[in-house]
């Protein structure tokens, strides 16, 4: 079943402004979690990978347009996105074969 499209697309401008983050600058982004959680469909992630892990800091995953993302969330104040990093879901070939 397709992902809805209209929650994912009032997200995107938020998170256009994400694509600037990265694991060391922990500078909140204006994207909390509870905005994202009400409008991106998304997968709770256990851990955060490598790159973006880090201490109160949680993950969510979301595969869109032949990319796998994963957005990281500090855990202080009102939980804001502090981190964002795509790779291609061509790292998923072979395993799903």
């Amino acid at each position: 079943m397709p992902l809805p499209l209209r929650p994912l697309a009032l997200a995107l401008p938020l998170l256009a402004l994400a694509s600037t983050a990265t694991a060391e600058g922990d500078s909140p982004l204006p994207m909390t979690y509870a905005m994202f959680e009400a409008g991106v469909p998304h997968i709770d992630m256990a851990l955060c990978p490598e790159p973006l892990d880090g201490p109160d800091r949680f993950c969510r995953l979301t595969v869109a347009n032949d990319q796998i993302n994963v957005f990281v969330f500090t855990t202080e104040g009102d939980s804001p996105m502090v981190a964002f990093q795509s790779w291609s879901a061509d790292l998923f070939a072979g395993l799903l074969d």
